[in-house]
């Protein structure tokens, strides 16, 4: 719905001339702007010997705002976990783009044999990732670890995607191919370029002078850069702001993902289940921070939501609703004949249904 009425005929026809429009700008804007964000924090971990908070546009125009303590004291543990995370965060950050962009017409062998390379520097990059959350210098509390967690998975499994598509060599494995390794791009550098992208829009607003008191305010996650300067962790008092910016940055990895859908059609699909299950999540955040639920609690509400969600849409829910949503489920317009035992269920009803539920469970 949210998603729906965003993207109107006329705002699509405007992006697109903003926007990149093929593949490769897409990849190439996806790199440089990378960069610029990611860079930035471990030259300022080189040059002043410690592991600071940098936001590389306050930065870049002189501002003193742009740079602050906001992390525990820079020890060697904390080098361990964190100079892997940043290098081949950058490497990956480098291979995977220039292996999406370069030989996989002109040159399919190269392509492959650079592929086997860039395969081994993601892994690279998924164990410091790994080695990073299991490390826990910012004492990060269990709801944004499974929020984290979940990005890991995501690459990781749209990678094992990409790869079985090459070894299965199924109809059109070439265009799942690209569209695996593309989705596993994007989840993969959510902790360089876009959580930092959200993090500089986040200061944005801190100087338009958003009201710190303001409910979007909060809901925005804007104030997560203070409270780490004051407690030095994202954990206890901190954990609803970092959690609302981890929502932002799969937002912001969503439009990516629709920007690829723009000229990639088949990815329709795609996109929309990942809006639909991001909007679900952030209506139950909303709620839950609204009416004073526990991250926790609300995190579970979200994960039974989706469970239930999963369930219909695998035909076995109908055994347990009661007979009024059975018939919504079962009927489908004029059709005279109904699949009873497996029906697909309205995009409607399924968002209906569940809001139904995260209702229910967040005032339990």
């Amino acid at each position: 719905m949210f998603f729906t009425l965003l993207m109107t005929d006329k705002t699509v026809s405007g992006l697109r001339k903003i926007v990149p429009h093929t593949k490769d700008r897409l990849i190439k804007f996806l790199f440089w702007h990378s960069m610029f964000f990611t860079l930035s924090t471990p030259i300022m971990r080189g040059v002043r010997g410690t592991w600071l908070y940098v936001a590389s546009v306050p930065t870049a125009l002189g501002r003193e705002d742009g740079i602050f303590e906001a992390y525990p004291p820079t020890t060697e543990r904390l080098d361990r976990a964190w100079i892997p995370h940043a290098f081949f965060g950058l490497l990956w950050l480098c291979f995977g783009a220039f292996q999406m962009i370069n030989f996989d017409y002109s040159s399919p062998n190269l392509h492959k044999h650079m592929g086997k390379v860039a395969t081994l520097v993601f892994l690279g990059h998924m164990a410091a990732a790994a080695y990073n959350l299991y490390t826990d210098a910012l004492n990060h509390t269990w709801v944004n670890k499974v929020l984290l967690s979940v990005d890991l998975y995501d690459g990781f499994y749209y990678m094992v995607r990409g790869l079985m598509d090459i070894y299965g060599k199924k109809n059109d494995w070439r265009v799942a191919h690209k569209d695996h390794m593309f989705l596993a791009f994007i989840s993969s550098i959510e902790g360089a370029g876009t959580i930092r992208t959200i993090a500089n829009f986040h200061w944005l607003l801190e100087i338009a002078g958003l009201p710190s008191n303001s409910f979007l305010y909060k809901i925005l996650g804007t104030g997560l850069g203070k409270c780490q300067a004051t407690y030095r962790t994202v954990g206890t008092v901190c954990e609803v702001p970092y959690s609302f910016r981890l929502l932002w940055v799969r937002f912001l990895s969503n439009c990516y993902v629709s920007i690829y859908t723009s000229f990639t059609p088949r990815m329709d699909r795609v996109m929309k289940s990942r809006w639909s299950s991001w909007t679900s999540g952030f209506v139950v955040a909303v709620l839950g921070f609204a009416l004073g639920v526990n991250p926790g609690k609300a995190m579970i509400t979200f994960v039974i939501a989706q469970l239930a969600l999963y369930a219909v849409e695998n035909c076995e829910a109908s055994k347990f609703l009661p007979q009024w949503e059975y018939t919504i489920f079962t009927k489908s317009n004029d059709e005279e004949k109904v699949d009873s035992e497996c029906m697909p269920t309205p995009p409607c009803v399924r968002r209906i249904y569940s809001f139904q539920t995260a209702a229910k469970l967040v005032f339990l």
